[in-house]
């Protein structure tokens, strides 16, 4: 569980059976917080054709930097979760929800969700405009 939602966090993100998905820049226990995982998910080294990519991204530079390519990643129904420290973590960056939305939109993605990862961290879903798909 995570944040302040008895719902599962793997649920919460979206995550379906059989998707392949992948993390870059995980913070340690990401993927135990994840757990348990639908039938079939398969964790991807390669970061082409995936169905859910989670990104965890602090500095704007990088997140200016590395969207335009992680997007790249992504099925066209696919989705990226942009996770950064929550302000209350206490922890150095720049990034926040409204800069995530901001480079997002001029890439041609939209943010859907937002969700409570854990105590330090916060996720943004970014999917590709519908007319995009």
């Amino acid at each position: 569980m995570s944040g302040y939602s008895k719902t599962p966090l793997s649920k919460k993100i979206g995550f379906k059976p059989d998707y392949i998905w992948a993390a870059v820049n995980a913070f340690k226990d990401l993927e135990k917080l994840l757990a348990p995982l639908p039938e079939g998910i398969r964790k991807s080294e390669d970061l082409t054709g995936l169905d859910l990519l989670l990104w965890c991204c602090n500095d704007l530079s990088e997140l200016e930097k590395s969207l335009p390519i992680l997007m790249k990643s992504i099925n066209t129904s696919g989705m990226i979760w942009v996770l950064w420290y929550k302000k209350a973590s206490r922890k150095q960056r720049d990034v926040n929800e409204d800069v995530i939305r901001n480079t997002a939109l001029g890439l041609g993605l939209v943010d859907v969700k937002v969700c409570a990862v854990n105590k330090d961290w916060s996720g943004l879903k970014l999917v590709y405009r519908l007319e995009n798909r």
